[in-house]
């Protein structure tokens, strides 16, 4: 286990599609309702088109947008963007939305592994098998908006299988139930922590954690503090940890935004 102050990294938090995010919206149809909304970040495919003026709101955007040059931290600018994040997929500089979200506390990361004991009839040793990898993340901050509450009742597993555009309807249509399992490469969400290095701002060691779903919301009230609210993530993917300083791989490629194996889930 591991724990972070919200100024020792840079976090992100995205979906695992291409081209769909998910944003929180305080009147939906037309209504007081509050709730989670899918929009599409390319233009021109769907109904629902993400707005500049949503990007307060904004909870997650695409893992890779196809059309642009985004990334996942949003509008950060590397130190030298001519040799580092060299096919620029990393990089957002026009500012059209983040993902990072505002007022970050604390990180708590723990890594482990669910395993079982096997054992064989005359055999005194027992063997260890691993079941599954048991990734999880909480992230804690100064609670500000209904955003994080919505998101936990409606969107804690991220996009429904198949999704290719913004449903017309965005209140629940298109959010993955829970109800089967994700054996697809587009289930959950995926949360990238960027530590900061001491010599230069955005090279630091890069953490990814692939396909996570939301399992716990905790809001923190006190008479003499801040109100918290702390959002608990699971992943049962392998992570990828990558340098800062060059995280790109063959054939233009990077591992970093790369969609998960199937294999893997």
């Amino acid at each position: 286990m591991a724990y972070f102050l919200g100024r020792d990294v840079e976090l992100a938090i995205t979906t695992e599609h291409n081209n769909l995010g998910i944003v929180f919206q305080e009147a939906l149809d037309s209504t007081d309702e509050v709730g989670a909304a899918i929009v599409d970040f390319v233009t021109g495919t769907s109904v629902n088109i993400y707005a500049t003026a949503e990007k307060a709101s904004l909870f997650a955007g695409p893992r890779a947008a196809v059309s642009a040059t985004e990334g996942p931290w949003g509008d950060i600018t590397p130190g030298n963007a001519t040799t580092k994040f060299t096919d620029n997929t990393l990089n957002m500089v026009d500012a059209e939305w983040n993902n990072e979200p505002d007022n970050l506390t604390a990180i708590d990361l723990s890594m482990g592994v669910m395993d079982e004991d096997v054992a064989f009839i005359g055999q005194r040793n027992v063997l260890k098998a691993e079941v599954k990898k048991e990734n999880t993340i909480s992230i804690t901050r100064k609670k500000k908006d209904a955003m994080w509450d919505c998101i936990y009742n409606d969107a804690r597993f991220g996009l429904a299988k198949d999704l290719t555009a913004a449903p017309a309807s965005p209140h629940t249509s298109g959010l993955f139930d829970g109800l089967r399992a994700p054996d697809y490469a587009d289930c959950g969400y995926r949360i990238y922590i960027r530590f900061k290095d001491s010599s230069s701002l955005h090279e630091g060691e890069i953490f990814v954690l692939r396909n996570c779903y939301i399992t716990d919301h905790a809001v923190t009230m006190g008479a003499d503090s801040s109100q918290e609210e702390t959002l608990s993530f699971q992943s049962y993917v392998d992570p990828i940890v990558a340098t800062g300083s060059e995280v790109t791989h063959s054939a233009g490629s990077n591992a970093l935004i790369e969609a998960t194996a199937t294999t893997e889930l």
